[in-house]
C-alpha cells in the first residue's frame, strides 16, 4: 500500500527536532477536547511520539496504529501501541474490528499525523475508507446488541414459559441447499427446477414460501429474528420443523407442539433456560442474519457442501425479496389512487438501497456491512449473481451446484421428535424466577470482581444490556475508558436486581 516502500521513513523529516513529544501532547490535547476515549486511532504516526503522549495523558488507553509502510517498523518509540503495517497477515479492516471491539461505548478518537500522511496518498485514501467500515460495522452490532437485548431476553422467557416438546436434529454430511430471501433465490430455484423434491433445502423462515410456491419443500425452516414481524413469515405447514435459538419470536404452534428444534447461538441467558427443560441444543455461531447463523448450524452438524442461494445483500431492480413474500401483501393494501403500488415500492428502494451497483441491483448500508462479515461456512458456496454477495462466499455456476446437490438421494430426514419437556407447566414460572435471580446474582458479582482492564466478558455484556439498557451505558462508556467508579458499578449491579422484579412483574403480572 505504500507508495515507494522504504524511501520515506527518515523520523527526522515527520517530528519537531527539538521537542517531538511536547509537539505529540499539544496536538492530542488539541485534538481531544478535554474528552478521554476509550481507544486512539492514528494514521501515519511515523515515529509514533502520538503514542507515547497518549500513554502520559490517559494511562491504559488502547492506541493502534496504523503505518504506511513497512519501513517504520523499529524505528517507533517505546509503547505499548498495537500497531498494523502493509506487510501485516491480517487485512486492515480486520486488524481494525479486532482491536477495536469492545471499545465503542467509550468513544474513538482518530488522528492524522498530517506530515507523514501527505506522503503517502494511497494509503491515506485506503486507511480511511478501511477504517470507516471498520467502525461502522463495530457502531452497527453495538447498536444492535443494545436495541434487541432486553427483547431477546423477554422472547426466551416466554418461550421457556410455553414449550411442551421439542425435537431434534441429527449429524448429516449430505450437501444441502440453504436458500435465504433475497430476490436472487427466485433465479436460482427456477435452475434447479428439475430437482424440487429430490435434494435436501434449509430456508430461513423468510423464503419458505418462495420455496414451497416453487416445489422445493424445506426439510427444515430457520428464524433467529426477534421481532414482532417475524410471525408474519410462518405461513408454512406446520409439518416443516423450525430450528431457532430460544430468544426468537415464535408462534405458539411451533413451540408447543413439537416442532421446534433448539438452538444455541451463545446469549447468556438461552443455555440455563434449555437445560431446565431438557433440551440439549445444537451450538452454531451467532450472525447478523438468519442466513449465516443457519449456514453456521449446517456446517456444525457436518454438511459436506453447503450451495446458497438468495443471499444477495441487494435488491433486484424493485425487488428486495423473493416472491412470494410476507410482506407483500402489506405494502399493496397501504396503495392507493395518490400513492400506487409500483410508485411506494420505488421511493422504498431507492431511499433504502441508495447504492447503485453493476447491472439492476442496489446495495444499503447495513447490507454493506453483512457483506463485509462474510458467513461462518467453510463449506458453503452461492448461486447469487448480485455484485454485493460476500467475497469470501465463493460464487459456482447452476451446473456446478446441479452437481453437488444432486450427488445423494435425499433420504430420511434428520430431525426427531417429539421429546416432551422435564418440566411441568404449573412449575415453570418459580423456576423462571429461580433461573433469573441465579443469573443476575452471578452477573452482580462478576462486575464487583472484574479485574483491572477494558476487556469485559461477552456474557456480562450481554446481561447488563438485557436487565439494564441505556441504564448500564454509563457504566459501559467509564469502564471502557477506564474509569469506572466503585459507586458507579455498585450503582449498576443493582440495577441488575431491579430489572429482575420488573421482567418478572412484566411476564407473571
Amino acid at each position: 500500500m505504500s507508495e515507494r516502500p522504504g524511501c520515506l521513513v527518515d523520523p527526522a523529516l515527520f517530528h519537531s527536532t527539538r521537542d517531538p513529544l511536547a509537539e505529540a501532547l499539544r496536538f492530542l490535547e488539541a485534538r481531544a477536547g478535554g474528552r478521554r476515549p476509550s481507544a486512539l486511532v492514528s494514521l501515519a504516526p511515523a515515529s509514533d511520539w502520538l503514542a507515547v503522549a497518549s500513554e502520559s495523558l490517559w494511562p491504559g488507553t488502547t492506541v493502534i496504529s496504523l503505518q504506511p509502510d513497512a519501513g517504520f517498523r523499529g524505528l517507533e518509540q517505546a509503547s505499548s501501541a498495537l500497531r498494523w503495517y502493509p506487510d501485516s497477515p491480517s487485512r486492515m479492516r480486520d486488524f481494525l474490528t479486532t482491536t477495536l471491539g469492545g471499545r465503542i461505548d467509550g468513544g474513538i478518537l482518530v488522528l492524522e499525523w498530517r506530515p507523514a500522511l501527505v506522503r503517502y496518498p494511497a494509503f491515506a485514501a485506503a486507511a480511511g475508507s478501511e477504517l470507516a467500515e471498520a467502525l461502522r460495522f463495530l457502531s452497527a452490532a453495538r447498536n444492535s446488541e443494545r436495541f434487541w437485548s432486553r427483547r431477546w431476553l423477554l422472547n426466551a422467557c416466554r418461550n421457556f414459559l410455553r414449550i411442551e416438546s421439542f425435537s431434534t436434529i441429527l449429524q448429516d454430511a449430505r450437501p444441502l441447499l440453504l436458500a435465504a430471501a433475497g430476490p436472487g433465490l427466485e433465479e436460482a430455484l427456477d435452475g434447479l427446477a428439475d430437482l424440487a423434491g429430490r435434494i435436501r433445502v434449509w430456508a430461513v423462515a423468510s423464503a419458505a414460501d418462495a420455496c414451497i410456491a416453487r416445489g422445493f419443500i424445506p426439510e427444515l425452516a430457520f428464524a433467529s429474528d426477534p421481532g414482532a414481524w417475524n410471525l408474519l413469515h410462518f405461513r408454512f405447514p406446520s409439518t416443516i420443523p423450525v430450528a431457532a435459538p430460544l430468544h426468537a419470536r415464535l408462534p405458539p404452534p411451533v413451540v408447543e407442539h413439537g416442532s421446534f428444534v433448539p438452538v444455541e447461538l451463545g446469549i447468556f441467558h438461552d443455555e440455563p433456560l434449555l437445560a431446565a427443560l431438557g433440551a440439549a441444543p445444537v451450538r452454531a455461531e451467532p450472525h447478523g442474519t438468519a442466513a449465516g447463523s443457519a449456514a453456521s448450524l449446517a456446517t456444525t452438524l457436518g454438511a459436506s457442501s453447503l450451495v446458497v442461494a438468495g443471499v444477495d445483500l441487494a435488491t433486484a431492480d424493485l425487488r428486495e425479496h423473493a416472491r412470494p413474500y410476507a410482506f407483500d401483501a402489506f405494502h399493496h393494501a397501504a396503495a392507493g389512487r395518490t400513492a400506487p403500488s409500483h410508485s411506494s415500492v420505488f421511493k422504498r428502494v431507492a431511499d433504502g438501497y441508495p447504492n447503485l451497483m453493476e447491472g439492476r441491483w442496489r446495495a444499503s448500508r447495513a447490507f454493506e456491512s453483512y457483506a463485509g462479515a462474510g458467513l461462518p461456512s467453510p463449506v458453503a458456496h452461492t448461486l447469487s449473481t448480485s455484485p454485493a454477495s460476500p467475497e469470501s462466499l465463493p460464487r459456482i455456476p447452476v451446473e456446478r451446484a446441479r452437481s453437488l446437490l444432486a450427488s445423494e438421494t435425499a433420504s430420511a430426514s434428520p430431525i426427531r421428535g417429539s421429546t416432551r419437556t422435564l418440566l411441568p407447566k404449573g412449575e415453570r414460572e418459580r423456576r423462571l424466577g429461580e433461573i433469573l435471580e441465579r443469573l443476575v446474582a452471578g452477573l452482580a458479582e462478576e462486575i464487583e470482581c472484574l479485574p483491572q482492564g477494558r476487556e469485559l466478558p461477552e456474557r456480562l455484556r450481554q446481561g447488563l444490556d438485557a436487565f439494564c439498557g441505556e441504564r448500564a451505558s454509563e457504566w459501559f462508556a467509564e469502564r471502557a475508558r477506564g474509569t469506572a467508579s466503585p459507586a458507579l458499578t455498585a450503582a449498576t449491579g443493582a440495577c441488575l436486581f431491579r430489572s429482575k422484579a420488573e421482567i418478572l412483574e412484566e411476564l407473571l403480572g
